[in-house]
């Protein structure tokens, strides 16, 4: 196993997927931190980032307020059981499931985590993988982490936010352009635009929320934006098929009922953009 393949991992977006693969990758490397960790610096465990890849399962009910954080250095997991005041701590590459006083954990402004340095943790055992589900005990539960099933079919903006919160923050903080949202706001024909993507996507979950964004902002004119998520194997999905999908995310504008043109590769940057350039073919 070389040092290329873990690197690789560990710029890939975080999932279930991950939490196999570290393991399997850190094993044959004989990657192994034995014990519990000790915060030995300010910064190792600070920057603990929302992610939405999974839903926790408590004594085999689903709790829906739990959160759970990605920070890439160690690598780890910081899971937040609801009403539980000794968040958890998992890290892939020992197997290892520790706690920490909920003292120690503080939230920024921008929504990440930090743990304190003076922070201790308390041994819960290991975790064991179940194809992608990650189960393990602590004080006397049963814990499983599992992959947030994709979301498929005809959504509004609105349904992409209510699924990952990733949705909601990434919109808020992009910027649109007011010229395109001015051109766009104007055009008094009836434009459509439909995009299919994929929620276990990558560039999907960095770049929707920009459309997120125009749509939320577009609330006042006829163009009509809207979302249809689609399966990992795309092709397997007859709409795509019938649409002539191959990647994901694809933009499809209509005019009047008859496509302009599509969104795809660096129209993402500033779509509002992409889409004022069609609309003025």
């Amino acid at each position: 196993m070389t040092t290329r393949h873990l690197d690789r991992l560990d710029r890939s977006i975080p999932n279930c997927r991950l939490f196999a693969g570290a393991l399997v990758l850190a094993v044959a490397a004989g990657v192994v931190v034995s014990g519990p960790l000790a915060a030995q610096s300010d910064s190792l465990f600070q920057g603990f980032t929302l992610v939405d890849d999974f839903f926790l399962e408590v004594d085999g009910s689903e709790d829906k307020t739990a959160e759970v954080y990605f920070q890439r250095s160690i690598p780890a997991y910081l899971v937040l059981p609801t009403g539980v005041n000794s968040p958890l701590l998992i890290v892939p590459r020992s197997r290892a499931v520790q706690s920490v006083n909920l003292m120690k954990v503080t939230k920024q402004a921008d929504g990440t985590l930090d743990l304190a340095a003076d922070a201790a943790f308390a041994s819960k055992g290991a975790f064991q993988l179940d194809g992608t589900t990650v189960r393990f005990d602590a004080d006397g539960k049963s814990y499983a982490l599992k992959d947030k099933p994709p979301l498929l079919g005809l959504h509004p903006a609105k349904g992409l936010e209510e699924y990952s919160k990733n949705y909601v923050t990434l919109a808020k903080s992009y910027t649109p352009s007011a010229e395109a949202m001015k051109a766009i706001a104007s055009d008094d024909r009836d434009v459509h635009v439909r995009v299919y993507f994929g929620s276990w996507c990558p560039f999907c979950k960095r770049y929707l929320p920009r459309l997120v964004r125009v749509a939320n902002d577009n609330t006042n004119s006829k163009v009509k934006i809207d979302f249809y998520g689609l399966p990992t194997g795309i092709s397997s999905d007859s709409v795509a098929r019938q649409m002539n999908i191959k990647s994901v995310p694809t933009g499809v504008v209509f005019v009047d009922g008859k496509e302009v043109g599509r969104l795809s590769q660096n129209d993402w940057e500033t779509p509002e953009r992409a889409i004022s350039q069609l609309l003025r073919r």
